[in-house]
């Protein structure tokens, strides 16, 4: 019993020579693959791309500079049109809004505006419609507006782009 156990450690310790290169090789590969968790490069598309109807797809970005260094906006888009969450950017001011495309009522977008502290300005959703005259984007329903420290200080309702009332929301004290 004691023979046999002595010859299985002589067999894993020529084993693990012979194969510990082999190992180190394997695990040194994986981890250039893998780059501390991120996919490899190969597998991640390059952004701005088209279709091969010239359509624009896939992660977009653009930028104020030619050095690409000041992101200016940056979203998804299926043949040719903007989906789900674009965001814009000021050249000085970061995050201006947000707009969020829906898929379930296209050409509705919901739109927030963002005071250059970062709250919310102003929240609501706008339409883009093609009409015989043109493509028209228009604001319609509420919109809520905040001031700069977060809270609701008043609504506005527009149709088909045109303000059509406004309130003031009044402060609910504790």
């Amino acid at each position: 019993m004691q023979r046999a156990s002595l010859h299985y450690l002589g067999f894993l310790s020529r084993y693990h020579s012979c194969m510990y290169p082999l190992f180190v090789c394997i695990g040194l590969l994986g981890s250039c693959a893998t780059l501390h968790g991120q996919q490899p490069a190969a597998s991640k598309p390059a952004p701005n791309r088209f279709d091969t109807k010239g359509e624009r797809k896939g992660k977009w970005q653009e930028y104020f500079d030619a050095h690409n260094t000041q992101l200016a906006s940056q979203g998804r888009y299926r043949h040719g049109h903007p989906i789900g969450r674009w965001r814009y950017y000021g050249p000085q001011t970061g995050l201006e809004r947000v707009e969020r495309y829906h898929w379930l009522q296209p050409g509705v977008l919901t739109l927030t505006y963002y005071h250059p502290s970062g709250t919310i300005a102003k929240q609501g959703r706008a339409r883009i419609a093609s009409e015989p005259d043109g493509i028209h984007f228009y604001w319609y329903g509420i919109w809520r507006i905040y001031n700069p420290a977060g809270e609701p200080i008043q609504e506005e309702e527009y149709v088909v782009g045109k303000l059509f009332s406004r309130k003031a929301i009044k402060k609910v004290r504790k």
